[in-house]
């Protein structure tokens, strides 16, 4: 999404200030995108980390569990 406006050769401060501001809008949505894709990418990574560490603990006992615990091991 990108907001323009047309002066058609008129020059008044307000819309200059109005121009101002779309370009800093659209500037803002364009910087908010590229965080949203690094959300999604840094998710996904916590994710796969999060499901890595369930699998390891899924396989193992309560008593090799705390036994890695007390060892130190997790």
């Amino acid at each position: 999404m990108k907001y323009t406006l047309e002066k058609d050769g008129v020059s008044l401060q307000s819309l200059d200030k109005y121009v101002e501001c779309i370009t800093a809008m659209n500037d803002l949505i364009a910087e908010f995108g590229q965080f949203a894709a690094m959300d999604v990418n840094s998710l996904q990574q916590i994710k796969a980390k999060w499901m890595n560490t369930d699998s390891n603990l899924a396989t193992k006992t309560f008593a090799e569990i705390f036994t890695d615990t007390k060892m130190g091991n997790s």
